[in-house]
């Protein structure tokens, strides 16, 4: 049995108006059965700072209210360690809460989370960062940071997720590039090239669809640049969970991977925004988070 959880809401994650009824959810599940904070974040950064004070507190549980980049903040501090990590959804997409049949309704979540087991799973990293779920560049990068952007002053949700798709869809412009995949090498212009731990980046989008989080590998997925028509028309196979099957997608799996391009590059890591010049290296680390889970 768990005997300390330590719950850090992200405030901004999702919609803004639910952050303090889960707190009392929280509260009133868990009193009673273990020793017990609750923290809000206030900025960026803040709960990675909060995580590392409650391991050094001694708290054997560290769960997040908020989406997958709440969860990305924190991998600092738990990856390789024995800290389990838990997820009461309360994103835009939820793509890691999807992959585990967590509850997306977070007062569902909150009730159910106390029977949940860790199981060990794998995380991503690029250029030196975790991710846990996917992690990539192309178009999904650019709408990302566009969203981030807009959330900072805006509202969040699905709404605005999907403006910005289309917004950044008609502006996308290809590059070059040159992938290798634990030595299998191709020149390429994407329009997304992910790097996949889990199976979707969230809202049901199905990236990576023979993607398994403990399966030690890297799941490698380029969509080729293609006219619009072209790409409206296979869309539904992204949700369908049939994007392999797509004349224009490659799927490979590994342990390492590597791209290069000219210039800068804009790349997202479980939907936050980064940049770096000419290239990006990718490997997956095998079992270094334990994941608090439905049974």
């Amino acid at each position: 049995m768990i005997d300390s959880y330590y719950f850090i809401i992200n405030p901004n994650s999702g919609s803004r108006r639910d952050a303090f009824d889960i707190a009392e959810a929280l509260k009133s599940e868990f009193v009673a059965k273990a020793r017990l904070h609750v923290a809000f974040t206030s900025h960026q950064g803040h709960a990675l700072e909060l995580a590392r004070g409650a391991i050094a507190e001694g708290y054997k549980a560290i769960v997040l209210a908020g989406g997958d980049g709440t969860v990305n903040e924190v991998l600092p501090a738990v990856c390789g360690t024995d800290v389990m990590l838990g997820l009461i959804p309360k994103g835009s997409g939820n793509g890691l809460a999807r992959e585990f049949a967590i509850p997306l309704n977070p007062r569902a979540a909150v009730e159910a989370f106390a029977s949940y087991r860790p199981r060990r799973i794998d995380a991503g990293r690029v250029n030196g960062e975790y991710f846990i779920n996917v992690a990539g560049l192309g178009i999904d990068a650019m709408i990302g940071r566009a969203f981030n952007v807009f959330g900072r002053k805006g509202p969040r949700g699905r709404a605005p997720y999907y403006y910005f798709g289309l917004k950044e869809g008609f502006a996308y412009k290809p590059f070059d590039a040159e992938l290798d995949c634990d030595g299998r090498t191709l020149r390429a212009r994407p329009l997304c090239l992910a790097f996949a731990n889990g199976r979707q980046f969230g809202g049901g989008a199905i990236i990576a669809p023979h993607a398994r989080p403990d399966d030690g590998l890297l799941h490698v997925v380029l969509i080729e640049y293609q006219p619009w028509y072209r790409l409206l028309r296979n869309l539904p196979a992204l949700f369908a969970g049939t994007i392999d099957k797509v004349p224009f997608v490659t799927t490979m799996t590994g342990r390492r991977a590597s791209v290069r391009v000219k210039g800068e590059i804009v790349y997202q890591l479980d939907g936050e925004a980064r940049t770096a010049q000419g290239a990006l290296s990718a490997e997956i680390v095998p079992g270094t988070v334990s994941f608090l889970v439905p049974q």
